[in-house]
Parts: C-alpha cells; structure tokens; sequence
C-alpha cells in the first residue's frame, strides 16, 4: 500500500512540475511575442529616425531651419528611451516567470528525492534502487519538462519566424526578373483592362480610398484621373499596377483577373510623382535590370532632356547618384531626378505608359516639353496620366473624374465641358488663374 502511495506522489509531482513548465515557458512566451513584436516598432523607430530623419539633406535642412528648440531630437530621443525601458521590462517580466517556473521544478525534484531517500531510509527500496530511481526520475521530469516548455513556447517562437513564412509566400523575386529581362517587347498583345465594381479600403481607414470603380482601358486609348487632393487617384494606379489588392470587385485584362497573370508588371512603364534613386551609376538607374544598349541609353537620356546634365557629370553615365554608398557620388535635383524617372520609363519601352503625376517638379516650359515627348512615346501605346495640369488632360481620349473615391464622371474634354459638371469646374477654375 505504501508502495502504491510512493509512486501516486511521485506521478502527482513529475505531472506538476510539467504542467508548471508548460505553464511557466507559455507565460514567459506571451511577454516574449510582446517583446518581438514591440522590438519590431522599436526598429521601425529607430530606422525611421537614422535612416530618414537623420540622414535625408531635404529633412535636414528643415530641422535647422525651423526646429531650434531641437524639438524633433528630443523627441527621438525620448521615443528611444521610453521603448528601450518597456523593451527591458518585457523581457524582466519573461525572465521572472520562466524563473519561477524552473523554482516549481527543481522543488518537485528535491521532494522526489526526499521520497525516494525516505523509502531507502525504510529500507522499502535497496541503495542500489535509490539511485537508479533518482537518475530515471531525474532524467523523466527533464525531458517532460523541456517537451511542455518547447510546446508552451512554441507561439513566441513562431513570431520570430512569421515574418519570413510572409515574405516565403510571395512569388520568388528571381523567377519574375528573370522573365522581364531583356523580354519587355516581347509581352502579348492585350485588348482591354476592365475595373469592375472595384473598391478598397485601407487597413484602419473608415471609409473606403476607392468605392465602386468601373470603367475600361482599351489597348491604344490615352486616358487621363483628374480629380482632387484625396479623390483616390493614385490608390486606383496602385490598384492597376497590382501594388494593391481590391476589397472587392475584380481588375481584369482581357478576361483574366490581374491576381492571376504572371509576369503583368512587364506591361508598364511608370513614371511616378515622387521620385527614386538608387545609390548606383546613372546608367544603371535607367538600365536597371534590361540589357546593356548603349544606342538605346543616349535615346533615352536625349529624350528625358538629360543630355547637357549628363555631360557636366565627372563620369558621364557612370557617375553615381547619391552619397548614400559613394561619397563622391551627385545628388540630383528635384526636376533632374523626375527627368530620370521619364528616361528609365522610355528605356523601359513597355505596352502601358502610367504617369503620376510625372512633370510636378519641372518649370512649365520642361513640363510642356516633355509631355509633347510622351503624347509622341505613347502615340501607338496605352496611356494613363494623373495631372493637375488640367491642360494635358484636355487632349487625352477619354477623361475619368474621381470625388471621394468614385468615379463621378467619365468622356472627351468637350463632352464634360458641355455638361458642366465637376470637370468643368475644376479646369475653369485652373483656367482662371492665366487670364
């Protein structure tokens, strides 16, 4: 009967102490997801304020002149110091608890050993029988207790992974650059790129960017978004280009939906308003990943109006751009880097010319300029432009007006001119200011 006793004790406590494991390491587990997830903030933080705010000459030359109360570096310092304090409480609280746990452990051991010792002490069990129980006991409550706390940690583990599992889940980067180089020209033909009832909404936002868009870009057809601050002009391009995703509705090319096509970012030359630079030769930032063609470059370059810029550089197209990795690397200006944007566009040669606002950093004789050079680049291909210059859209084919993220409007400039809608106001309006 003692016998019996002995062993239902020593179960009761080899089950504690590996539910307390299990416990202890969950515990501890939760405070440390808190901690990778509150270390993820804590590095956007940090590479926000070193790597934007810090380093960027357009928010620094801000900071110097308006900021003399040093407001911006007291803060940053003050968000560092407050994360780094909840960062360090985070991983005490885990520390605490996993410790706690190790304590119900090791104290189930000790009164195993008590028991066991006891029973050898009553001459119940042999020497020899006390200390192999020991070990197996022993060497059974650590492997329970490492099984329960590698199961009770399991979820924190898996966040520190779950971002990779996210980026796993795309489409290989290698396969979709391999596709595109050197096979722009070579995409099929499409007819037409149907929005229907397309509508989406930000993550947290309360209403929606884009609600209820349909219309049609037929294969040839120069279209033009007007509309203002706020209307959803951009959200939808981001939607053309695949950058998002619909909440629902569908975007389709020639009947298939665009979340299906590979390769469907072949189609499109974009020119964006805000521009981007890599930290490498000119030449490389219009190449980027097509084949080396030389001819083709001087054509592009000629074309962006970076003829004169590119012979002042100290090595022509080799010359770096930014300080970002060279430091005798040159830094464009706002109106030379968007010329670079319209080069890397034409050198691109793609079906779909997408131009946000492309011209808003050139004086008005550049920007008339270079929209005369795409209505000619895009006069056999498609074309969708965003402009506040109501004057270019004038001589699109077709003209889509946005309000609030629905598409209020849709014809040739004489048709919405004669119906005196919202177009009609907003070019009078512009119009206004030249007379």
């Amino acid at each position: 009967m003692q016998g019996l006793v002995t062993i239902a004790f020593l179960l009761l406590v080899i089950g504690f102490a590996s539910l307390a494991s299990y416990f202890s390491a969950k515990a501890g587990g939760k405070y440390m997801t808190q901690f990778y997830r509150f270390n993820s903030k804590l590095g956007r933080t940090i590479d926000y304020y070193f790597d934007v705010v810090f380093w960027q000459h357009e928010i620094g030359r801000s900071i110097r002149l308006y900021d003399d109360n040093k407001t911006i570096t007291n803060k940053a310092r003050q968000l560092l110091d407050d994360q780094v304090h909840e960062d360090q409480r985070l991983q005490v609280l885990s520390s605490k608890v996993k410790g706690l746990g190790t304590i119900v452990v090791n104290v189930g051991i000790g009164l195993m050993y008590a028991v066991i010792a006891l029973a050898g002490y009553l001459h119940q069990i042999s020497i020899g029988q006390v200390v192999a129980y020991v070990g197996y006991l022993s060497a059974v409550v650590t492997a329970l207790g490492q099984f329960m706390g590698a199961y009770g940690r399991k979820d924190s583990a898996l966040e520190t992974i779950s971002q990779y599992f996210e980026f796993t889940a795309f489409q290989k980067a290698g396969t979709q650059s391999q596709a595109l180089k050197g096979q722009v020209k070579q995409m099929s033909p499409f007819a037409t790129i149907v929005f229907d009832d397309v509508s989406f909404r930000y993550p947290g936002a309360a209403q929606d960017a884009i609600s209820h868009v349909s219309f049609t870009l037929d294969s040839g057809v120069h279209m033009a978004l007007v509309g203002k601050n706020g209307s959803g002009k951009s959200t939808l391009i981001k939607l053309l280009l695949r950058l998002e995703k619909p909440t629902s509705g569908r975007i389709t090319m020639d009947g298939v939906d665009i979340a299906t096509l590979p390769n469907y970012e072949a189609y499109f030359s974009c020119v964006f308003q805000k521009t981007v630079q890599y930290a490498v030769s000119l030449k490389e930032n219009i190449m980027l990943n097509l084949p080396d063609d030389e001819g083709r470059l001087q054509q592009a370059i000629d074309f962006a109006g970076l003829t004169a810029l590119v012979a002042k550089l100290p090595a022509g197209v080799d010359t770096s751009l930014t300080k970002y990795v060279d430091e005798e690397g040159v830094e464009l200006s706002g109106g030379e880097a968007q010329k670079l944007c319209i080069a890397r566009a034409w050198y691109r040669g793609a079906m779909i010319n997408v131009m946000d606002d492309p011209t808003s950093a050139l004086d008005p004789h550049a920007e008339t300029e270079i929209f005369q050079k795409l209505s000619t680049l895009s006069k056999q291909q498609t074309a969708l432009l965003v402009s506040h210059r109501m004057g270019f859209a004038r001589d699109c084919d077709r003209i889509l007006v946005l309000d609030h993220g629905r598409l209020v409007e849709s014809g040739a400039h004489a048709t919405l001119m004669s119906e005196k809608g919202q177009y009609f106001q907003l070019f009078s309006a512009q119009a206004g200011l030249y007379t």
